[in-house]
């Protein structure tokens, strides 16, 4: 999946830069990609 190295690839630099923060924004973008998946699995199975 694309958007999963995106993902990866983000992650990696920020912690990289700044450990201390790479968390919560990771911890951010890994629930609003959680829930846009949701949302287009409701969307689909009705």
């Amino acid at each position: 999946m694309p958007y999963d190295k995106a993902l990866g690839t983000f992650f990696y630099k920020v912690s990289y830069k700044n450990p201390s923060s790479a968390l919560p924004i990771l911890l951010a973008d890994f629930i609003k990609l959680f829930s846009s998946i949701a949302d287009f699995g409701d969307r689909s199975n009705c």
